[in-house]
């Protein structure tokens, strides 16, 4: 009777340390997940701190490069420069343009009747065709 109160007493046991355990468990594995998923989420913070910080760096430089580009395409800000650099440079004014004249225009070539073959004078039932200069005959091959 002995043994047989000995495994019930074992038995009874036995579930509930089985159960204790399996929480134990379960609780130091949600706080390995908890402490990974602080631990990526620091990281993506920090991520985006040092992104934030280029982000305001390059907005930085770009307006100063927005400046730097106005200065150097305004005339006072030119001549400041050129004065700068002492390149011995000065701004055209207007006087200094130099105007070129219109292109000339060649009149048109001209059109010379020519008779056909056989005809003497050209009587009044010829045929005529109109003669096409060399270079335009080249420019058109189908000769019209």
């Amino acid at each position: 009777m002995a043994r047989e109160a000995r495994k019930k007493k074992s038995g009874a046991l036995a579930p509930t340390v089985t159960s204790a355990l399996m929480i134990c468990l379960a609780a130091a594995l949600a706080l390995l997940v908890q402490i990974r998923l602080k631990a990526d989420l620091h990281r993506l913070y920090t991520g985006i701190s040092t992104l934030d910080r280029q982000v305001a760096q390059v907005r930085r430089l770009n307006h100063k490069l927005e400046v730097d580009y106005e200065m150097l395409t305004s005339p006072a800000g030119l001549n400041n420069r050129l004065r700068d650099l002492q390149l011995n440079l000065i701004m055209p004014g207007e006087n200094a343009r130099v105007v070129l004249p219109e292109p000339r225009v060649d009149p048109p070539l001209p059109v010379v009747p020519i008779l056909p073959d056989g005809a003497p004078g050209g009587g009044v039932g010829a045929e005529r065709r109109l003669a096409v200069h060399p270079v335009v005959r080249a420019a058109n091959p189908r000769g019209r």
